[in-house]
This record gives structure tokens, sequence and C-alpha cells, in this order.
């Protein structure tokens, strides 16, 4: 038998107030998802913000291979209307296994035109946020105008980033940041 653990806790807004939320891996799983072996892969948090994240092995060499994929580096938090975080639940000590909170804020909104190379705004364009964490925000395509909005992205540096695979085309992006709003 593999030893394992579960982190408890509650995630909330910057006021304080229990937000719902989902905890799992950086790709799209179903919530409560688990691994051939029974360990965890996310959660969705109630209404009151608690979560349950585990069983997890204490050791990440012993995360089995299997319906999750490799053991995660980290496990991403979202809620509606806030911007995402990284947790790590193995960077904590056990005596920190019960009652972490995760505080998520609004975030900020990035705003922009995609342009080419010659200046010319690029319609239907993908564009999304990259942090230095790898975690990408709230993708988004241009309108007519090349115009884009990115809502609830962290207020932390980030990278916005466009492409056209198909016409192997890179677009230029510029953008401003807006104030931070409160939850």
């Amino acid at each position: 038998m593999v030893p394992s653990f579960h982190v408890t806790g509650r995630v909330v807004g910057n006021a304080g107030s229990p937000l719902r939320a989902h905890i799992g891996y950086p790709l799209d799983l179903t919530p409560g998802q688990q691994s051939p072996l029974g360990f965890f892969c996310g959660a969705a948090t109630g209404k009151e913000g608690r979560f349950v994240a585990g069983p997890l092995p204490v050791d990440r060499a012993h995360w089995p291979a299997g319906l999750c994929g490799p053991c995660p580096e980290f496990f991403t938090v979202s809620a509606a209307d806030h911007a995402g975080a990284r947790f790590d639940p193995w960077a904590l000590a056990p005596e920190e296994w019960n009652e972490v909170v995760i505080t998520l804020d609004a975030g900020v909104a990035v705003s922009g035109v995609v342009v080419d190379t010659a200046g010319r705004p690029m319609a239907s364009m993908p564009v999304l946020a990259e942090d230095r964490e790898g975690l990408w925000y709230w993708p988004s395509h241009t309108d007519d105008r090349g115009a884009f909005a990115l809502e609830h992205v962290p207020n932390r540096p980030v990278t916005v980033r466009t492409w056209d695979f198909e016409n192997d085309v890179e677009g230029r992006v510029r953008f401003q940041l807006k104030e931070p709003r409160d939850d």
C-alpha cells in the first residue's frame, strides 16, 4: 500500500468570502476523477468554499500513470470571475495539510489589438495570456478590428500570445492593463 495524505481547506476571494472553485490538474478533467489506484485528480468546492484534495501519494514517484496521467507538478485552482492560481500540495509540510486557505482575486482585464508585421489588424486570431508558471488564462479571439479583451488575468507578469498555425502567421500584440477590481 502506498502512503498517502489528504489536504483540506477553503478557497476564498480577497474579502474572505467563500468561492465555488475547482482544484485539479492543469488539464480539464472531470472533478472527482481518480486514477485506477484511487489517487485524487480534481475536486469542486461547495458553497462554503471547502475542499478535500486526496488521497495523494506522499512521494510523487508513487503517482500511478493511468487515467490521470503522470504526477502533476501542481494543481490549478479556478473560480468564475476570478484569476486562477497554482496549488502544490507536496510543497506543504504535514502539519499544513489541514485548513489550507487559497485566496483568489478578481485579477485584471487585458485588452489590445493584434496586428500583422505591416501593422494591419488581424481578425479572428486566438489570444491568451500565460504566466511564468505556465498557466493559461481566458482564451479569446480578436474581432474584425483585431481587438481582444481578456478578463480575470492574474495581476502578475504575463505573456499575451497569438498564433495562426494554418497560415504560418505570427501576430504582434499591443495591450494595456486595467486596474484590478475587488471581489
